[in-house]
């Protein structure tokens, strides 16, 4: 019996070794949601940005923040909060956290009692009015028919995103891609963009490279990203 136990030991070691280094698909996320249009036509969205190059099964930093939309440019301030992750947090207490500043995220813009960042951009951007779910829609079609309907070849005219990404909806083969619109401001369109490894047929693609792979250029295997059209800016 007493033989068994070094066996028993190098058997927990392995075990412990595969669930530090264990890892799932490597992941990026950059969404915006528009909270205010502006009387210039600039539109004023909070961000979340994460990635996960290596998809490891650990929580990563997210940084949340604001930018604008405006003259063919998605303007960035330096200034986010960051979301940090430790395995010695607490992890109820950073799971409450995390929900905090993700309902943030999908809240809309407080002009009655503003944060000192939302009070900056209202007084110096003039961002008064919560008023960009007046231009929410939610729109399934294809590359074919948005081009059929709208006049706009959405797999020759190139999106922006966060971080300075862009990207475009793939040419139309045997299949037509799928297109997401959630946000019609006339000539600005913001659309949703989920790929995954196991879809046999992705409808878009981003110029995020997964970083630890040098130069190479390899993707993200998953990818969720709010994607900007300008239109006549």
């Amino acid at each position: 019996m007493a033989a068994s136990k070094p066996l028993t030991a190098v058997c927990v070691l392995l075990l412990v070794t595969s669930a530090l280094f264990a890892t799932g698909p490597s992941f990026i996320k950059a969404e915006i949601n528009p909270v205010a249009v502006n009387d210039k036509g600039e539109v004023l969205c909070r961000t979340r940005y994460e990635a996960n190059p290596m998809g490891s099964s650990t929580f990563v930093d997210i940084e949340y923040g604001f930018c604008i939309l405006s003259h063919n440019t998605i303007i960035e301030p330096a200034d986010r909060y960051v979301l940090k992750y430790s395995p010695l947090y607490d992890m109820e207490a950073y799971l409450e956290h995390r929900a905090h500043w993700d309902s943030v995220f999908a809240s809309p813009l407080d002009t009655v009692k503003p944060t000192d960042a939302e009070r900056m951009y209202i007084g110096r951007y003039g961002f008064n009015r919560s008023n960009a779910a007046e231009y929410s829609c939610v729109v399934t079609t294809t590359v074919g028919e948005f081009m059929r309907e709208r006049g706009t070849d959405l797999s020759a005219e190139p999106q922006k995103a966060l971080r300075g990404g862009t990207g475009r909806y793939l040419p139309g083969g045997e299949r037509d891609p799928e297109v997401r619109l959630v946000y019609d401001f006339g000539n600005i369109l913001v659309f949703r963009h989920e790929e995954s490894y196991e879809k046999q047929f992705p409808d878009s693609r981003f110029d995020y490279l997964n970083p630890i792979f040098g130069d190479e250029q390899v993707e993200y295997e998953i990818s969720v990203v709010s994607g900007v059209l300008f239109l006549n800016d």
